[in-house]
């Protein structure tokens, strides 16, 4: 399972998400990747990290988490988040 850290943030602050996984045989293979974000905004990806920056309400980041487990199958798990900027997000 991946687990979301949230689906709504606050403008004027950074976004950071960090991928983590539960399940299947650690260790785990993290990729995080970009999908899209509002013009304007920043986006710095780094294995299981992704950090957004320079928010204002109503822009929106969609990316895709994906995870392999260490359990000779190659197991893989993939989640698509959307993150909203609002006035009073998380």
């Amino acid at each position: 399972m991946i687990h979301p850290e949230s689906d709504t943030v606050k403008k004027d602050t950074t976004f950071t998400y960090t991928a983590e996984a539960t399940g299947g045989v650690a260790p785990y293979v993290y990729s995080v990747e970009e999908i899209s974000h509002t013009s304007g905004t920043t986006v710095l990806v780094n294995d299981e990290t992704i950090t957004w920056t320079d928010l204002s309400t109503g822009d929106q980041l969609v990316f895709r988490v994906t995870v392999t487990d260490d359990g000779g199958t190659g197991d893989e798990l993939s989640a698509l988040f959307t993150i909203n900027v609002t006035n009073s997000g998380k």
